[in-house]
């Protein structure tokens, strides 16, 4: 079983390393990567299968500099084709 007390919306880019930010095992977190931080259907259900189902007291959602999904929504649908 997994007890986590916290669960974390954070970005898939692999330079973070969630667990290592905030100086926690495996297990510890409850760690949704997305890019962008983007919230979604599937990203909604599962904080709610993390808050109901696992009772996680923290929602946590962690970004960082120069996110490249975050800088790609921000472009003209043009660029985005290209």
């Amino acid at each position: 079983k997994q007890f986590p007390s916290v669960a974390v919306l954070g970005c898939s880019d692999s330079r973070v390393p969630t667990e290592i930010v905030f100086d926690q095992g495996l297990g510890d977190l409850f760690v949704i990567r997305v890019a962008g931080n983007c919230l979604a259907t599937s990203t909604t259900a599962s904080l709610q299968y993390a808050v109901h189902h696992l009772k996680v007291k923290v929602v946590v959602v962690l970004g960082h500099e120069a996110c490249g999904a975050v800088k790609a929504a921000q472009l003209p649908s043009e660029k985005l084709e290209q």
